[in-house]
């Protein structure tokens, strides 16, 4: 009886190692508490971050540092909380012993066991990340974001999933998991309440977005978290546990650096003095900040009824200037310009508002003392000040305190201007302007 010998693909495929469709990190990775701690970490930023897009939503800075706290706050300890669920899980189940009689070291099955989560957490994170900066980036003017922001986040991660797996492998309690969570949150929030420094050493601590981190920051505050998690992890997992004492002597040494050093591990970047300029043939005339450019058409329009209701008077044709820039003899100070308050999505929020911020700020407004008035002509003053108010800058508000009647409604302050014909009505408010430019409460005219 003869028999065929096998052909050239037949003996390469017998020689093949056979893939590995049962290794323990793939059925980790697959299956069980890691995937659904991966989503439910996306879950729980993009809630947070969703609940305040108005603050971040057109700053990198706004977004990546509103992020970092929700990372640390609440992710921290979603990822603690996990990974000591994980590392419990041998005690609860009984399967300690099974676990023994495993070829492998302690360091490799405790890696084994903890990595499949520690990737889940991370992928987590980096899917809320690329969601939140995509949703930024068709409003951010200004800046990049951050890669140092990501590096201090993630390594933090990592190290509070891996100190949770060892807290979890030595009390494998079922309610550790949640007492643990809560001492986590409170242990990396309550650094913001103290005055000092010491502060900066949770994760957490905002910084103005007006400050950068120095290139070597988040290599410093990874050193700080990644060496106590690296020395909890060796004095639980390794054969030689002195080996833990070079992991947390790093951290000691970057806790040092970072509590001595304190704001000096950022930097400051100036506002760019380079201006834009948004005008026509008719409206007002803005000038921001170059990297605000996008906002001179919701500013122009904000500001367009106060630029008519001027025209009707005696006044040169103002120039609205932003920020800090010098003003000249016609120009007028605009509000400040913060994203998330009265800036969303290149948008004003209260047109109204911000007109009659603008218009408080007119040279007319503000220029005498009323200690050298008696009290029946600064209650005069004031009254006339916001009728004219009310008249340039029109808004369907209560004004508290407004005299002599205390609270007054905005349409009953400016109803004697509103019922004036138009040339009346700008003969008195150019008495009005001369009589507040030289202070004389003889020359206010009656209304």
């Amino acid at each position: 009886m003869t028999t065929t010998a096998p052909g050239r693909p037949a003996l390469r495929a017998l020689k093949a190692p056979l893939p590995d469709r049962h290794s323990p990190f793939r059925s980790e990775f697959l299956r069980g508490l890691a995937p659904w701690t991966g989503a439910t970490v996306t879950a729980v930023l993009l809630a947070a971050m969703l609940s305040k897009s108005v603050q971040w939503q057109g700053s990198w800075g706004g977004t990546q540092s509103l992020l970092k706290s929700a990372a640390v706050l609440l992710g921290g300890p979603l990822a603690v909380a996990a990974g000591c669920w994980q590392g419990g899980r041998e005690r609860r189940r009984g399967t300690v012993g099974l676990l023994a009689t495993a070829s492998r070291g302690r360091p490799a099955k405790t890696l084994v066991a903890v990595a499949p989560l520690t990737a889940w957490v991370l992928i987590g994170y980096l899917v809320a990340l690329v969601v939140v900066l995509a949703a930024t980036l068709p409003y951010a003017h200004r800046g990049r974001p951050l890669v140092s922001y990501a590096v201090t986040d993630l390594t933090f991660l990592v190290s509070i999933t891996a100190v949770g797996f060892v807290a979890g492998r030595l009390v494998p309690w079922r309610l550790t998991a949640p007492l643990l969570a809560v001492c986590a949150y409170l242990g990396l929030g309550f650094p913001a309440y103290l005055g000092s420094d010491l502060r900066l050493l949770s994760p957490a601590e905002q910084v103005d977005t007006t400050y950068v981190p120095l290139w070597w920051q988040p290599l410093v505050m990874s050193a700080w978290t990644g060496g106590l998690a690296a020395a909890a992890f060796l004095v639980y997992a390794a054969r030689r546990r002195a080996f833990a004492v070079l992991p947390l002597a790093m951290a000691v040494a970057a806790g040092t650096l970072i509590a001595d050093l304190g704001p000096g591990m950022w930097r400051h970047v100036p506002t760019p003095g380079v201006r834009a300029c948004g005008s026509g043939e008719t409206g007002p005339t803005v000038c921001v900040d170059d990297p605000d450019r996008e906002l001179l058409p919701a500013i122009r329009a904000a500001l367009g009824g106060l630029h008519d209701r001027l025209q009707e008077m005696s006044t040169p044709p103002y120039t609205y200037v932003a920020n800090n820039a010098e003003l000249g003899p016609i120009d007028v100070r605009l509000p400040s310009l913060s994203r998330g308050w009265n800036v969303v999505r290149d948008e004003v929020v209260d047109p109204a508002a911000f007109a009659r911020e603008t218009a408080q700020m007119l040279p007319f407004f503000g220029r005498c003392s009323t200690e050298k008035l008696t009290p029946a002509e600064a209650e005069r003053f004031s009254k006339l000040q916001q009728t004219v108010l009310a008249w340039l800058a029109p808004a369907d508000t209560v004004l508290p305190g407004t005299p002599p009647h205390g609270s007054v409604r905005d349409t009953d302050l400016r109803a004697p201007l509103a019922a004036m014909a138009p040339a009346a009505r700008a003969s008195w408010l150019d008495r009005y302007v001369a009589a507040a430019r030289s202070c004389d409460p003889k020359k206010m005219p009656k209304l």
